[in-house]
């Protein structure tokens, strides 16, 4: 889990409210926290190297982004099927 994990995926989400909306969400940032310590994968997709992370993650913020995220994946390469996760408890 890397530092910029957080502020990459807030501002991609965004990225991703505006197009929808065509307006800027005015919402908090969103905040993820690991509830345990994620497992880095890399892999090889269409010849371009992915990084992502494995694990159970605390998702806060606004709930039209929160739905958003789960409606559509977090992260950049959601049309390839990555990015997208499980509501427990």
């Amino acid at each position: 889990y890397e530092s910029e994990f957080e502020e990459l995926i807030d501002r991609n989400l965004r990225k991703k409210y505006q197009a929808l909306h065509r307006k800027k969400p005015r919402a908090r940032k969103l905040k993820i926290k690991p509830l345990r310590k994620p497992k880095e994968k890399i892999l090889k997709y269409r010849g371009t190297v992915i990084k992502g992370w494995l694990g159970t993650f605390l998702l806060n913020g606004n709930k039209k982004l929160l739905k958003l995220a789960y409606d559509a994946g977090l992260g950049s390469k959601n049309s390839q099927g990555f990015g997208m996760f499980e509501v427990i408890g």
